[in-house]
């Protein structure tokens, strides 16, 4: 099996915890449209899918309790608009990185890394400069990078071909479905990170071929691999 040479990273979940900024900053956008709040595990439920897809999910949900309402895309640019203003100012009030992010990507420097978030890149930049890990990447891609985002395997395809890195030599590393569906259908290795938005055991069914529960886990999980997820993981614990 072909040596791992580069790890494509997702941003929020598996590097930084920024939920609670976002879910304030959705609340704080449905407040100055009048409309009812949301608890932060509900917002957090819908993070993943980039802030356009949050923003309709959320307000969906607020108004009609229904988060697959299916918005006039002028009303929902209006929201989404105002939700970059709020969110921008807010971007950096809690957000911070997970333990031992800085270490473990100075531990990984023999791999090319790359950041692939479903975030605006403009928002993705500002976070990676001010948690002070921007200089660790080769290349760092957004949510508006590519024509198609997470789980389609577009923006990875696209990346092999950018860095000429081959799929048997290439991983992710997410806090969701949406990474591992990615990785597998653009053919490269997947590992999931069970701190952030998903479960180790919602994670698991979707067969990454290993699983972390710390991100400092991952230069070992990665140096012993191929071997059984099970040896490379802990336990199932429910978050």
């Amino acid at each position: 099996m072909s040596r791992i040479e580069m790890i494509i990273f997702d941003l929020d979940g598996t590097l930084v915890n920024s939920f609670s900024d976002i879910a304030a900053s959705v609340n704080e956008t449905l407040d100055y449209f009048g409309c009812p709040l949301l608890e932060e595990k509900v917002v957090v439920q819908y993070i993943g899918d980039g802030v356009k897809m949050l923003i309709a999910r959320s307000f969906g949900r607020s108004i009609f309790n229904n988060p697959d309402y299916e918005w006039p895309e002028e009303e929902l640019n209006k929201y989404y608009k105002k939700y970059l203003e709020i969110y921008s100012q807010n971007l950096l009030n809690t957000t911070d990185l997970y333990p031992g992010v800085r270490e473990t990507l100075g531990e990984l420097r023999i791999y090319k890394k790359v950041i692939l978030s479903n975030k605006n890149k403009s928002l993705t930049d500002r976070i990676l400069r001010a948690v002070g890990i921007y200089e660790f990447f080769d290349f760092v891609f957004g949510g508006d990078s590519f024509s198609v985002r997470k789980p389609d395997p577009g923006p990875i395809l696209s990346i092999l071909e950018i860095t000429g890195i081959s799929a048997n030599s290439a991983m992710i590393v997410g806090d969701s479905e949406k990474d591992i569906i990615a990785g597998k259908e653009a053919g490269i290795k997947t590992c999931a990170v069970t701190y952030g938005l998903r479960s180790y055991k919602e994670l698991r069914e979707y067969g990454p071929d290993l699983i972390v529960d710390d991100f400092r886990q991952l230069p070992g999980a990665i140096e012993g691999f191929p071997g059984r997820q099970d040896e490379l993981s802990s336990p199932v614990r429910d978050r």
